[in-house]
């Protein structure tokens, strides 16, 4: 049986969450339909996740549809959780990006939709929420086209939007909307628009599947989560769209550890996806690590447990996702085969705290906590810092929250985090100015003039902004055509100009005209 692993993402409270447990509920996976709201559904299951109602955790479940097996990988909305986003990418055969019918187009979508077109990574977009007010349909295209990508079409539409009745109903084969989206990323559609014959519906059922394939074009689905609305559309367009990757059955196997969780007895559970080859029970396998100094480590285990997601058995087989147990070292990001260099897709944590126990005594305790959550999601850095502290990097100040309350439900650690601050990790290469000169200022015989100068500074010594402001000066009289010479303490990159009879509306309609817009 074939596997399609595919991701949901989305910006938080799209509903990421919801279309998982509709998915599965409607393919026979679970037999009551959860609630977000409720804190009952099937993948947000720590205590944390149901308390706050977001999914902080990518997870894994599985459904069969027909003749595929779809291992989803519900991954966190908000964005201090990226890094799960990341990890969860690596492993995917395509993805499902989730739009709010009413909030549009948000922060987050756009990020996922630049990191998915970047990766070519095949993307079906699920316009989820149809049945509630303020829903949008024709405007919301707009949008997507404006704003995320103009390789979009809808393959369904929807009457009754924004009600409680709002349903779906699918496109015509040769829906000529299709035809010219299309013909902007495929030669064959295009000639055969512009040249003839129009191409027909199986011709544009292929050219979709291909360009959907190749990460180039993204069909639009309309639907409901809740309502169940537009679900099955979706399913059939992400097995008929979404090619699985190929999987070769002989070899060594090659895969990668994208996820760690803690078992009930405190065991490690690894999360691999397998590319290659095959992984059975009482294995012996040894995952290959790059350290940040660039040192390759090798952690060694022997598989005692082994559970396929969404199959049986006693083997992993190549496609496929199971839990693992028995690997006591294994981190986040182990490879098993060759290590293959990737370079990361989102942005590295740019908050830096410090961590530190309410009780002396548990110091040490948090230390080795504090490592065993680096495990789970290596972008913290755990590290020693001055007075016992430990260091952290955070994405932002609902990941601070989320790590306090792990450390005391989890291991009964209280803890007090300093208030995080911006790290700064880029310096300039070189110098770079600028200056802008205003003549006349403000219709004045003064000429204004503003300048930005940025340098590197010694290692270590973060941002020193500085003044340099010249002291105000009288430009000289009409009829002047001499040259001033500033001093130094003047300004060091400012090109002081060559005064001449001019008057101030010529010099305010000059300074229009340069600066592209009104005067003052």
């Amino acid at each position: 049986m074939p596997t399609l692993n595919i991701g949901i993402l989305a910006h938080v409270d799209a509903g990421k969450t919801s279309l998982t447990e509709r998915l599965l509920f409607d393919h026979g996976a679970i037999d009551r339909l959860g609630s977000v709201d409720a804190g009952d559904t099937r993948t947000d299951d720590g205590d944390i996740e149901r308390r706050r109602g977001i999914t902080i955790r990518s997870a894994v479940a599985a459904f069969t549809a027909g003749d595929t097996r779809i291992n989803l990988i519900d991954t966190p909305g908000h964005s201090d959780f990226i890094a799960e986003v990341e990890r969860a990418l690596e492993v995917l055969d395509g993805a499902v990006l989730l739009l709010s019918a009413v909030e549009g187009v948000q922060a987050q979508t756009r990020v996922l939709m630049r990191t998915l077109r970047r990766l070519r990574l095949p993307t079906v977009v699920f316009v989820n929420k149809i049945d509630r007010a303020g829903a949008r349909s024709a405007d919301l295209l707009v949008d997507v086209r404006r704003r995320l990508t103009p390789c979009v079409a809808p393959l369904t539409d929807v009457r009754g939007i924004g009600t409680a009745q709002a349903r779906v109903t699918s496109r015509p084969p040769g829906d000529p909307q299709l035809a010219e989206a299309l013909a902007e990323v495929d030669p064959a559609v295009l000639a055969a628009v512009v040249d003839g014959p129009e191409p027909t519906p199986d011709e544009l059922r292929k050219a979709l599947a291909a360009r959907t394939a190749d990460g180039s074009f993204h069909p639009v689905l309309f639907g409901s989560a809740l309502g169940g609305q537009g679900v099955a559309e979706l399913v059939e367009a992400v097995t008929w769209l979404i090619p699985p990757a190929p999987a070769a059955a002989d070899g060594q196997p090659r895969g990668t550890v994208f996820a760690v969780r803690p078992s009930a007895g405190g065991e490690r559970i690894a999360y691999l996806r397998l590319y290659e080859g095959e992984v059975t029970l009482r294995q012996r396998l040894t995952l290959l690590r790059r350290e940040a100094d660039g040192r390759t480590c090798e952690v060694t285990g022997r598989v005692t447990g082994l559970d396929v997601i969404g199959g049986s058995g006693l083997s992993l087989t190549a496609g496929n996702i199971a839990a693992l147990t028995g690997l006591s070292g294994v981190r986040v990001g182990d490879r098993l085969g060759p290590l293959a260099e990737r370079a990361p897709q989102f942005a590295p944590p740019t908050l830096e705290t410090l961590v530190r126990a309410r009780r002396p005594g548990q110091a040490a305790a948090l230390r080795t906590a504090l490592l065993t959550l680096a495990d789970q999601d290596p972008l913290i850095h755990a590290r020693p810092a001055a007075d016992g502290a430990t260091a952290l990097l955070l994405y932002g100040e609902v990941q601070m929250e989320v790590l306090a309350a792990t450390l005391a439900q989890d291991f009964g650690i209280e803890a007090d985090f300093e208030p995080g601050r911006v790290r700064f990790l880029e310096r300039p290469r070189g110098v770079g100015e600028a200056v802008e000169e205003m003549p006349w200022h403000l219709g004045t015989r003064y000429w204004a003039t503003i300048g930005l100068r940025v340098e590197p500074g010694p290692l270590g010594s973060g941002a020193s902004p500085r003044s340099c402001c010249a002291p105000h000066w009288s430009a000289p009289g009409p009829g002047c055509t001499s040259r001033t010479t500033p001093s130094r303490r003047r300004s060091r990159w400012t090109h002081w100009p060559r005064w001449r009879p001019i008057s101030p509306r010529s010099a305010r309609s000059s300074r229009g005209r340069r600066a592209g817009r009104r005067p003052g």
